[in-house]
């Protein structure tokens, strides 16, 4: 590939890809603290998909099998380099306490593929959401953002190691200075947007001290489906409710699409409830 078409492609990379991320990204922080909570999820997963997918791209990797499964991404990063995996989340001191539904690492990877997925977008899923949930996507946003580069570049002859480079600089994140993010933090500190963006942003601006925390506190969402679930079970057998719940799980797996293994799980359920 010729210098220019090489450049031409970086560049379409970070537009389809960081930009549209960095998008996703604004929007998530913004649903959090408006309790737009599906919202948060959604855009939350996709920030983190597409800055994986735009280091697999810039890297030499393909991004041709669809996935919005960021556990899956993460892994084909490592095969790349074993260095690229998130550092453990860091409660911030102004986070407050640990609540009993909080999570490991791992946890919140798995969940935020699940709560953000396309069948989630329905409210198929029941969650819990937290305070806590906010610091840790800007955690694993952080730190997607940041790697979303060339991760070897040749600079007047010099190799440069850029995961070397982001590990011994911490607080090196900056991209273009005409990506959404970069535009965004460059506005009047008076800008609305960007007091949003700011609050309670630690992972981007780890000298942020507030006095006080306003909390939004845990909020527990149980979906329809698992609320039709749990009358079924608890239902005595050849009664109308059982019945009534039954046609209306029937109808769910007849017309809403949902992945395969929520489907055996539901005539799984069916099954064991007549």
């Amino acid at each position: 590939m010729s210098f220019a078409a090489y450049h031409r492609r970086i560049s379409l990379i970070r537009e389809m890809f960081l930009d549209t991320a960095d998008q996703n990204y604004i929007g998530a922080r913004a649903a959090f603290f408006e309790h737009r909570d599906h919202d948060f999820w959604w855009l939350t997963l996709h920030a983190v998909e597409k800055y994986l997918k735009a280091a697999l791209l810039m890297n030499g990797a393909s991004a041709s099998k669809p996935t919005h499964n960021i556990q899956v991404l993460l892994g084909r990063l490592k095969k790349i380099d074993p260095r690229l995996e998130p550092p453990p989340f860091v409660r911030p001191k102004f986070a407050g306490g640990a609540g009993w539904f909080e999570t490991a690492n791992d946890d919140f990877v798995r969940n935020l593929n699940v709560y953000g997925s396309p069948t989630n977008r329905y409210a198929a899923f029941s969650y819990v959401i937290a305070d806590i949930d906010i610091f840790r996507a800007d955690h694993l946003v952080y730190w997607a953002r940041r790697h979303a580069l060339v991760f070897k570049t040749d600079t007047s002859g010099e190799q440069i190691d850029w995961i070397a480079e982001l590990e011994a600089n911490p607080r090196l994140w900056r991209h273009l200075s005409g990506a959404p993010l970069e535009k965004l933090l460059d506005l009047p500190r008076s800008d609305v947007r960007r007091q949003t963006f700011r609050r309670w942003n630690v992972a981007f601006f780890p000298e942020l001290r507030p006095r006080r925390r306003q909390k939004r506190g845990a909020l527990a969402h149980n979906a329809g489906i698992y609320r039709s679930i749990e009358v079924l079970r608890g239902s005595a057998q050849g009664s109308q409710e059982r019945s009534e719940h039954r046609e209306v799980l029937q109808w769910v797996i007849d017309n809403v699409f949902l992945p395969k293994e929520e489907v055996i799980e539901l005539n799984a359920i069916l099954d064991a409830h007549p």
